[in-house]
């Protein structure tokens, strides 16, 4: 039971890395499974060609072909024939084997072992059916999630490869295709994200992987989060949303826009092959730099409003948004005093 618990728990013990960002992660970011270069991403990659012909917006919402395909394989009730004793002893197999597969925390872990895992019964049965569903509904929902990020991480490395010389080159028109493709794309996975976070939150958060040295805060709370590569892929979103925003083409899928004490910060991420880190720690400039995009290519990117930096967008805000500029603003209105030193206007 221990072996089982810790090689649930220690799958993801340290968010290790991909931006300066998780140098100073928040607690609810270390504390969420990293799914790169997980089991499942690797099953994602090797049958991932990076094809892009099909509409990503579409494919997210459409059904996981191989998710949906595991689950009509592997149901919970696939061994109604057998006996009380070998069913529980197989769902027993099944969801160990899922729990290393999808790095579910321990306390998952030691709380199904000493209750349905305990004794062969009904009850316990039925547990271990509902317990082992939610473990294939969660495994299909992330794959679908590992699978439209590779979609978009591809579809970015081609944007960015993109050389318009004229009005009159065709490929003009496929870059503002792929600049809509990726935006729906986006607000596809931030949906995604909000529906997993909610449903299987509690079987991506550890706190067990929470440094002793970095206890939380009164009051403060963990929350699930989809971690790639060191960083929230909700925050990645909304960065290289500002990022297409501001025409900076060599920052999308790499730096990260925070809000600052005054205004926004940019931070780059260390695996930008024009940066390298000094003895100091600190980012330096390095002898490698890119080759500037060429203006019918930023004026396309800049053209494109992304869909989750607007205001009305039903999603996590964007990192302009302040919740204290916000209640200010409600408040003074509410008071009927003119905002801005001019005239109220409503």
């Amino acid at each position: 039971v221990a072996a089982v618990a810790a090689g649930c728990g220690g799958a993801a013990a340290f968010v290790a890395g991909g931006s300066r960002a998780a140098a100073v992660a928040r607690p609810s970011l270390v504390c969420s499974t990293e799914w790169r270069d997980s089991k499942l991403h690797r099953v994602q990659l090797y049958g991932h060609d990076g094809s892009l012909d099909h509409d990503p917006g579409e494919a997210l919402e459409g059904e996981h072909r191989s998710g949906s395909r595991a689950e009509s394989l592997d149901s919970p009730r696939s061994g109604a024939g057998m006996g009380l004793q070998a069913r529980w002893e197989r769902l027993k197999t099944r969801i160990e084997a899922l729990w290393m597969r999808l790095s579910v925390p321990a306390a998952v872990c030691e709380h199904m072992h000493s209750g349905p895992m305990s004794l062969a019964s009904p009850h316990s049965l039925h547990h271990l059916e509902r317990h082992l569903k939610e473990l294939l509904e969660f495994e299909a929902a992330t794959s679908r999630i590992i699978s439209g990020w590779l979609q978009r991480e591809a579809l970015i490395e081609k944007v960015k490869g993109t050389h318009v010389l004229g009005y009159n080159d065709a490929r003009l028109g496929h870059l503002r295709a792929d600049f809509g493709r990726l935006d729906r794309l986006s607000v596809g996975l931030v949906r995604l994200v909000g529906t997993w976070c909610q449903r299987f939150g509690h079987l991506a958060v550890d706190a067990t992987r929470l440094p002793v040295s970095r206890p939380l805060e009164p009051g403060q709370k963990l929350r699930a989060v989809f971690v790639w590569g060191g960083r929230d892929v909700v925050e990645r979103i909304h960065s290289d949303a500002d990022f297409l925003a501001r025409g900076d083409l060599q920052q999308l899928g790499r730096g990260a826009v925070v809000r600052a004490a005054v205004g926004q910060a940019v931070l780059p991420d260390v695996d930008d092959p024009s940066l390298q880190l000094s003895a100091s720690g600190a980012a330096s400039a390095s002898p490698l730099v890119e080759a500037p995009q060429t203006p019918l290519v930023l004026a396309a990117a800049v053209s494109r409003k992304p869909t989750v930096s607007e205001v009305l967008h039903e999603g996590p805000p964007p990192p302009w948004y302040s919740p204290q500029v916000a209640r200010a603003g409600i408040n003074a209105l509410r008071r009927g005093q003119p905002c801005g030193g001019g005239e109220r206007r409503l």
